[in-house]
Parts: C-alpha cells; sequence; structure tokens
C-alpha cells in the first residue's frame, strides 16, 4: 500500500490484542466517550497526547472538547474535503461507519506493557450496525497504539457491510487536526467494502520522531520481518546496543553489534518483540514479528 502526507500505510500480519483487564467504554449511540488517559505520551500528526475519546462508530479522536459529545454517523462525501464533519478532525476511523451498540457488543480499552513500549488499545467487540439490528452483519476491530513507536495498528476481525444504511459506506484511516489532510487507506475512502482477518499499520514519516522510517532509510535494518528465531541486522553505528523486549515489557535478549553485518539466533518464541537499538544519543525502535 502506498500512504498519504505524513503517514505510510502497510498491510501487516492479523494479530489483535489480548485485553486481560479491560475498562469498558461508550454505550450510548452517536456519541463520544468522556475523557480517556492513554497511559503514556503519543505523537500523531506532529502534537502529543496523552489523553483521548472513543466515538461509538467506529472513531478514535484526540480533541478533548469532543468528551461525552455527538460522534457523526453521516458519509457524505472522501476525506479530505470541505464536508468532512468537524467533529471526524484529528481522529482515527478504525473505520467510521454508522454502529449502534445500544443493540449489542461493546468497547472496551487497556493499556498494556511498560514504558517505553507501552500500547494502548481500544476493542470493538461484535458490534451491531445501524439498521442491520438483527440478523444483520456486526463490526469486531481493534486500534493500537504504541509509545516511543508512535505508530497506529487496527487489526480487523471482521468488516461485514450494512447496505440498507449509508449504502454500506466506511473510511478507513487518519485524518489531522484540521480535516485539511487524510491518510486513508486505498479503496477504503467513503465505500462499501468488507475484511476479516486483516491487519494495518500507519507510520508517521514525518512530523512525529518515529524511528521506523529513519532505520529503514538510515542507520538500522533488521529482516527478514517476520523472522523464526534467526535474523539479520545491518546497523551502519559502531558498536550499537541492541535489547528485545517482549510484549510485557521485559528484556529478552541484548547483544553488541561490532559488526556492519550480523546474524542473530536469539531461541525466542513466537510472539511480537520489540528491538531497540542505541549508540551514544542515537536510539532506534522497531516491531519484530518472531513465528
Amino acid at each position: 500500500m502506498a500512504g498519504t502526507s505524513c503517514y505510510s500505510i502497510t498491510a501487516i500480519p492479523f494479530s489483535p490484542e489480548v485485553l486481560t483487564t479491560p475498562i469498558n467504554g461508550p454505550v450510548s449511540d452517536d456519541m463520544y466517550s468522556d475523557t480517556i488517559e492513554i497511559g503514556f505520551s503519543f505523537c500523531y500528526w506532529g502534537d502529543y497526547y496523552s489523553q483521548c475519546v472513543i466515538g461509538t462508530n467506529g472513531v478514535i479522536s484526540f480533541n478533548m472538547a469532543r468528551a461525552q459529545q455527538y460522534c457523526s454517523w453521516i458519509t457524505q462525501d472522501t476525506f479530505p474535503s470541505d464536508s468532512t464533519p468537524s467533529n471526524l478532525d484529528n481522529a482515527i476511523l478504525i473505520p467510521w461507519h454508522d454502529l449502534y451498540v445500544p443493540a449489542g457488543g461493546t468497547i472496551k480499552y487497556q493499556t498494556l506493557g511498560v514504558a517505553p513500549f507501552r500500547r494502548f488499545v481500544v476493542e470493538f467487540y461484535n458490534i451491531t450496525h445501524y439498521s442491520c439490528f438483527t440478523s444483520g452483519p456486526r463490526f469486531t476491530g481493534q486500534v493500537i497504539l504504541f509509545e516511543s513507536l508512535n505508530v497506529i495498528e487496527t487489526h480487523i476481525t471482521n468488516k461485514a457491510v450494512c447496505m440498507s444504511w449509508n449504502l454500506g459506506r466506511a473510511m478507513h484511516g487518519l485524518v489531522n487536526i484540521d480535516g485539511s489532510e487524510a491518510a486513508i487507506v486505498p479503496g477504503r475512502n467513503n465505500s462499501a467494502w468488507n475484511t476479516v482477518n486483516e491487519g494495518i499499520r500507519f507510520t508517521p514519516v514525518c512530523g512525529c520522531p518515529v524511528y521506523i522510517s529513519e532505520i529503514e532509510q538510515a542507520a538500522f535494518r533488521l529482516y527478514p520481518n517476520p523472522a523464526h528465531n534467526v535474523f539479520n541486522v545491518e546497523c551502519k553505528m559502531q558498536n550499537a546496543e541492541l535489547k528485545m523486549y517482549d510484549m510485557m515489557g521485559s528484556e529478552v535478549y541484548s547483544t553488541v553489534l561490532n559488526t556492519k553485518y550480523q546474524t542473530l539466533n536469539t531461541n525466542l518464541s513466537s510472539g511480537i518483540y520489540f528491538v531497540r537499538v542505541a549508540a551514544g544519543e542515537k536510539v532506534y525502535a522497531q516491531k519484530l514479528v518472531v513465528e
């Protein structure tokens, strides 16, 4: 996939989080939640936020003025445009479509892991589409915000189409602070679409200190990714220290990279890990999947 403006968009393996002690989210139709603590500082379109609000139509907003206010459901035009609803500015669209929580399903959230690689997860589970209340399709999906990486992922278990309302249209992507820019998944800009067991990653390429794009373009690269215990490291920094952390933030592997190219055999179990490389004041981080 390509990207738009300050975010690149890529398809990734489907790997939703397991929420262990989630907090219940909003339950009203077409409404935003009260202010929610993310648990860490997160950079979005160049600005930092420690709070957000959840909209019951598949939206995460960083505009705190929307707390306990109306969440729009009418899809009128592609983004960005002059008709973009103002209450969707500065928001993540998971996707945005007209859901109806009172008829079934739950919204929950939780912050997982420990610094500096915590994850804030919002889960929409088995939510009814408006106008398809009884036997119609339901939506299940997550959005994950990654501390330090400033990366956003969506993991959609099931996104079907309710053609009897809004022509089944939905939008999947990111909108900046004033609605003038958007990063939308191709083919999902105010259109009817469906998917199952899908992962999408939004990586900032300007405005936020994201590291991943810097790694790929300059100082540090690891491959293949996903890997099977053994992976290769290319590092242009001399005597850089490499450390790996599991999803709980525990250090599970460390070594010193004393040559430009090295092959590492970590003997780690299958799962998702964060790789951190430091040399002097330069620090880079990347997510690694071990299969």
